[in-house]
């Protein structure tokens, strides 16, 4: 998933913000996963985002940048 969604993210912008990611990752979760998604209200999603996927997505994106 992580590959997957800084692809995405990457389509958006060469460095995309904290909101693109979570952008891209709603979009991929909205198309592969859309019941996963449905069980978060904004604010649950929000938190779990930040929580569990932002640091992978971000982490992944600045070792896929430097090469």
């Amino acid at each position: 998933m992580v590959k997957d969604v800084a692809k995405l993210a990457i389509k958006i912008s060469i460095y995309p913000t904290r909101e693109e990611s979570r952008g891209a990752v709603e979009g991929y979760l909205s198309n592969r996963h859309p019941r996963f998604l449905n069980r978060f209200s904004d604010e649950d999603w929000a938190a779990y985002y930040n929580a569990n996927i932002h640091k992978h997505v971000s982490s992944f994106l600045v070792i896929y940048l430097k090469f």
